[in-house]
């Protein structure tokens, strides 16, 4: 009587385009700040003791902040909501504009908080952040197309073609 009484649990079903925006999610978490690191390192000809302490540290401090605000405006943006195996003209505007406006955070944001950077450090920033998350987005599709291009010839090739002459 007991086991009637207490109800079962069941755990939720976890999809799979839920494991790819998780994946997604912590990818960008990576990348935000791995573009605007690579565009110091480019700056100072990817010699990290050439950098100076003055512009290492507010890139330190402001690279949580920065991730929090990335985050968000991903989130508005709805680059987490979209089917990626999907991915098209709309998708890619979404993460065009969501780079143009994190880009913006992070030149006002960096300059009012810390420390002017160089230009090359926001122009290369921008551009990496950019090619990272739309590469990664549209590069499962493009994976997607691939399999299904195989698959495809891998049925044709099983398939015993057959010649009806005279009808």
């Amino acid at each position: 009587m007991k086991d009637n009484k207490m109800k079962k649990y069941k755990a939720p079903k976890i999809e799979h385009w839920q494991v790819i925006n998780l994946g997604l999610f912590v990818y960008d978490i990576f990348v935000v700040n791995a573009a605007f690191f690579l565009a110091l390192m480019l700056r100072f000809d990817f010699r990290y003791s050439e950098i100076p302490t003055y512009y290492l540290e507010p890139y330190m401090k402001f690279a949580p902040i920065y991730t929090v605000l990335c985050i968000g405006v991903f989130w508005v943006m709805k680059l987490y909501k979209s089917i990626w195996r999907f991915a098209s003209y709309s998708e890619l505007i979404r993460v065009v504009m969501a780079t143009l406006i994190t880009g913006v955070l992070q030149w006002v944001g960096i300059t009012v908080l810390f420390e002017t950077m160089p230009l090359s450090y926001y122009i290369f920033g921008i551009v990496l952040q950019f090619c990272a998350v739309i590469g990664i987005r549209f590069s499962y599709r493009l994976i997607l197309i691939l399999r299904n291009i195989r698959e495809k010839r891998s049925s044709e090739t099983d398939a015993t073609r057959i010649m009806i002459i005279g009808a």
